[in-house]
């Protein structure tokens, strides 16, 4: 599934950025220095057009990329899976839909174990029972249900 995806931190990002609804941009701390580690392989945003109910915000997003994304680019990507979490404030996987990225990947369980550790951990530092990584077609399925 594509959609359009705003980005709050980008790849390599040292700062947490969290984009507010009237366009100002916030520095948050990380809650975690796993998170420093994950954010060299992947960009962080939010899909636009949807409302996840759990925190009445945009659903959240994972965006794998080899271009370079700055903080409110707005970008397509193709959706390969989803971190379930038990809040209800799943997180996303998706590829950059660029003609330079990494658009070999069509589900999440093809990336390195590691790397979808580290992104669970960046998500929840205390590993929680049912929390877990759903492949792409249940993560199209989820997202589907959020948008509008």
């Amino acid at each position: 599934m594509r959609c359009n995806v705003t980005i709050e931190i980008p790849k390599g990002g040292g700062l947490r950025r969290q984009v507010e609804s009237q366009g100002s941009v916030v520095i948050l701390p990380f809650p975690d220095a796993s998170v420093v580690q994950a954010l060299e392989f992947v960009a962080y945003g939010f899909v636009n057009n949807s409302l996840n109910p759990a925190d009445m915000l945009p659903a959240d997003v994972f965006v794998l990329s080899n271009d370079i994304l700055c903080v409110g680019d707005v970008v397509t990507v193709v959706v390969v899976g989803v971190r379930l979490r038990n809040d209800g404030d799943h997180k996303f996987l998706a590829v950059h839909a660029s003609p330079r990225s990494v658009r070999t990947i069509n589900d999440a369980f093809e990336l390195p174990p590691a790397l979808l550790g580290m992104l669970g951990r960046w998500v929840d530092p205390v590993e929680r029972t049912g929390e877990c990584w759903l492949p792409a077609t249940e993560a199209t399925r989820l997202l589907k249900s959020l948008l509008f």
